[in-house]
């Protein structure tokens, strides 16, 4: 038996729903999944800091903290930069 195509398109008021939906879920969670981001945050710069600390250059902890966390400082200020020029336009 042979069965009809199914049409693939889905209707705008349900990509809006879900659009709703997600958007709600995430403003709900907001208290978890802020410090939830922080937290991987900041284990990837520790992680990175682990790594200059202990290759070949022989880093101490100190210097490869202070390093990782200006150049993240950096590129988020300049994110945010790039953000506030652009909605001040």
């Amino acid at each position: 038996m042979i069965k009809p195509a199914v049409s693939q398109r889905s209707s705008g008021v349900r990509t809006a729903a879900i659009l709703v939906a997600v958007i709600a879920i995430l403003y709900l969670a907001r208290a978890i999944l802020i410090p939830l981001a922080f937290a991987i945050i900041l284990t990837l710069v520790l992680d990175a800091c682990g790594g200059l600390a202990t290759n070949s250059w022989v880093w101490a902890r100190l210097p490869s903290v202070l390093l990782i966390m200006v150049v993240s400082i950096a590129a988020a200020g300049g994110v945010g930069w790039v953000i506030f020029i652009e909605l001040v336009e």
